[in-house]
C-alpha cells in the first residue's frame, strides 16, 4: 500500500516542522511520501525542509481558485462561494480536499508539532491489509463537541445528534482515498452543489468527527477499514509543560504503543526545551 503523510504547517512552526521531518526520515520507513503544506507567503522559509520523502507545497496551489487569503486577513480565507472561511476550517478544508490533489491510497495526517521517536513503518497503520481508523467509543462526549457532531449530521444527511457515540480525534490519523471521495459524493447526493461549497457554509467543523462519522454511520462494513482505539502518539493536551520537571515527566509516560509525541505548539515551548528528550531515543538505530 501507498501512504500520504499530509503535513499543515505555517511560519511559526518552521523548527518543529524540521524536528518532525528529522524524525520522519530517521524512523519511518515503508512506501510513502511526505507532503508539507503551506501559505505561499511561508513558501520561502520552508523550502529548506524539501527532502527525497518530503514535498513542500503551498495551499494556494491545491485548493480551489474561488478560496483566497486577502492580504490584511491574517484569520479568515475571502470565498467567492461562501461566507468567509475562518482559518482554522481552512486547514480543515485542506485535509478534507486531499483527496482532489494527492493521487495516493491512503492518507497519514501528522501535524508539524509531532515528532516521532521510535522504529516505525506505515505498513503497520494496515493490520491484516485494512487501514486503521482511530475511534473511542464514548470518549469526548462533551458540549465542545457537540457542534461538531451535529455539522457531520447535516452535512451526511444523517438524523440529528449531538454525538455519534464516539470520537475519532487524535494524530497519525488515516484515511483512505476511495472513502474519502465516496464522503464527496454523499455531500454533494444530499444537498445538491459541490461538496466543499457545501461544507464552507458551516462555522464549527471537525474534520476527523465528519470522516469517523461518514466511515462508521454511512459506510459501515463496505469501509473496509479496521478500528483502533489504541493511540499512536502520545499527546501533551492534558499536562502541563512549564518546567523541565514537567516535561520530563510527559516524556516518562510514554507508552509502547505510542511511535510518536505531540508537544503542543499551543504550549509555547520552543524546540530547544526538549529537542534533548527526543534525539537520544534515535540512537537505537541508524540514522542517515
Amino acid at each position: 500500500m501507498q501512504y500520504a503523510i499530509v503535513t499543515p504547517s505555517y511560519g511559526p512552526d518552521l523548527e518543529r516542522c524540521r524536528l518532525l521531518i528529522e524524525s520522519l526520515e530517521c524512523h519511518v520507513t515503508g512506501d510513502f511520501r511526505h507532503y508539507v503544506l503551506v501559505d505561499a507567503r511561508n513558501l520561502a522559509l520552508f523550502r529548506a525542509l524539501a527532502g527525497p520523502r518530503t514535498e513542500i507545497l503551498t495551499v494556494e496551489s491545491v485548493m480551489p481558485w474561488w478560496l483566497r487569503r486577502l492580504p490584511a486577513a491574517r484569520r479568515w480565507w475571502f470565498s467567492f462561494k461562501s461566507p468567509p472561511v475562518r482559518n482554522w476550517v481552512f486547514q480543515q478544508l485542506v485535509k478534507l480536499s486531499v483527496a482532489n490533489y494527492l493521487d495516493c491510497e491512503n492518507y497519514v495526517f501528522v501535524d508539524s508539532d509531532v515528532v516521532f521517536v521510535k522504529p516505525f513503518s506505515v505498513n503497520e497503520l494496515s493490520p491484516a491489509g485494512k487501514l486503521r481508523l482511530f475511534r473511542v467509543p464514548g470518549a469526548a462526549r462533551e458540549p465542545t463537541h457537540y457542534p461538531w457532531h451535529r455539522t457531520a449530521a447535516r452535512l451526511l444527511g444523517l438524523p440529528a445528534t449531538e454525538y455519534f457515540g464516539s470520537t475519532y480525534i487524535g494524530n497519525l490519523i488515516t484515511w483512505r482515498r476511495d472513502n474519502l471521495k465516496a464522503m464527496y459524493r454523499r455531500i454533494e447526493d444530499v444537498h445538491g452543489r459541490p461538496w466543499l461549497e457545501t461544507v464552507c457554509q458551516y462555522w464549527h467543523l471537525s474534520e476527523y468527527i465528519l470522516h469517523g462519522i461518514f466511515v462508521e454511520h454511512v459506510l459501515g462494513p463496505a469501509a473496509n477499514q479496521e478500528y483502533s482505539d489504541v493511540p499512536l502518539c502520545h499527546i501533551s493536551w492534558t499536562y502541563r509543560l512549564e518546567s523541565d520537571e514537567d516535561l520530563a515527566r510527559f516524556f516518562s509516560e510514554i507508552r509502547p504503543h505510542h511511535v510518536a509525541v505531540m508537544v503542543s505548539s499551543k504550549q509555547g515551548l520552543e524546540v530547544p526545551r526538549y529537542r534533548h528528550l527526543v534525539t537520544p531515543r534515535r540512537a537505537a538505530i541508524t540514522c542517515s
